[in-house]
């Protein structure tokens, strides 16, 4: 008897408090709406199990619109994740995701682009939901790579650039575009490396080591595959720079050209992508946007004026995430003392945007 009355009330108390997948969509809804609008909120709930991670997915637009990046690290033993906003600086988050052994080489239309240890299986994971896309793998190193279209458009292709070796083991520069499903993307060998790239408008603009900026067009049949077709010359004022400290971006119908000078300043030329209005001009605005730099990506936020980021390039300087503004060069620390076992200088960080702009 005094067991069926144990087994009684744990029944009863199971109906009282039933599971937390097990809560009602509405109900739901309503605490997601009570949280703070930040991405580390949006991220611990997202986490606790499927049901809450579906609901997080269908509401991520509407409640992270206005947040700016993530400032994403990679653990260098673990490969484990952590995102920290630049607005909410003491909440930093570990991600979810299962990365260790994995090498991230883009991030692009908020994934992340991460390959495994040979450097040849990729794979595009949302770093806020779990979403993870796994592609076919590749014939050739993936160093570093971005989307033509978000992934779930029919025409998202990876770009991709890195190396492969030949037959007497000697390595060379490759290029591939790559379906998401299907075969191996078809490898291109070239005589020069890149680093830094955009697509706009069914081309690719790539920082090359040897002439300045390369113009691809994207050739989609018979199957995908990029053919250079142009080549625009670096301004002088940087020729004197290393290949590692440029980093191309796209705003408003022109191309922007974002450079350091030796004291630590950043300077910002445009080029227009207008044939007929050729050549380099430096820039003292932005428009109002708002530049995020990392080891080979520039990603543009448009509206920044919630956090005040108008006109402001957000970078790693030393240990610290450090804001800087183009009209007076002023800087500001938003994220003090990164973890040194984070810090690397080339793919160990970088920018996620909660949705794409």
């Amino acid at each position: 008897m005094a067991k069926r009355s144990k087994a009684t009330a744990t029944n009863t108390r199971c109906r009282s408090n039933p599971p937390w997948s097990d809560l009602p969509e509405l109900t739901l809804h309503n605490i997601l709406s009570r949280l703070s609008p930040n991405v580390a909120d949006f991220h611990a709930f997202s986490g606790v199990c499927k049901a809450w991670r579906s609901i997080a997915k269908a509401s991520k637009q509407e409640l992270l619109a206005s947040q700016p990046p993530m400032f994403m690290l990679r653990l260098c033993t673990s490969g484990d994740l952590r995102f920290q906003s630049i607005t909410d600086a003491d909440r930093p988050r570990t991600s979810l995701l299962q990365v260790k052994t994995k090498n991230c080489v883009g991030v692009s239309f908020g994934y992340l682009i991460i390959v495994d240890r040979s450097w040849r299986q990729p794979s595009l994971v949302d770093p806020f939901t779990s979403t993870t896309i796994r592609m076919p793998k590749q014939s050739f190193l993936i160093r570093f790579a971005i989307l033509t279209a978000p992934p779930s458009s029919p025409d998202c292709l990876l770009l991709g650039w890195g190396s492969r070796l030949d037959g007497s083991r000697f390595r060379t520069n490759a290029v591939a575009a790559c379906e998401l499903n299907g075969s191996a993307g078809m490898v291109q060998t070239c005589h020069h490396s890149f680093r830094s790239a955009i697509f706009r408008d069914g081309k690719a603009f790539v920082l090359s080591n040897l002439y300045g900026v390369a113009v691809m067009d994207l050739v989609l049949h018979p199957k995908p595959r990029l053919v250079e077709v142009e080549r625009l010359p670096l301004p002088a004022r940087v020729l004197h720079l290393l290949l590692n400290e440029l980093m191309l971006t796209e705003v408003g119908g022109e191309l922007l050209l974002v450079y350091k000078d030796p004291r630590g300043r950043l300077f910002v030329e445009a080029q227009s992508l207008d044939p007929k209005r050729a050549g380099w001009v430096p820039l003292t605005s932005l428009g109002g946007r708002a530049l995020f730099l990392s080891y080979n990506r520039c990603e543009v936020a448009e509206n920044p004026a919630a956090w005040d980021g108008e006109d402001c390039m957000y970078m790693v300087t030393g240990n610290a995430v450090v804001r800087q503004s183009l009209k007076d060069a002023s800087t500001k620390v938003l994220i003090e003392s990164l973890p040194p076992r984070y810090v690397d200088k080339r793919r160990n960080y970088g920018w996620v945007f909660p949705i794409s702009n």
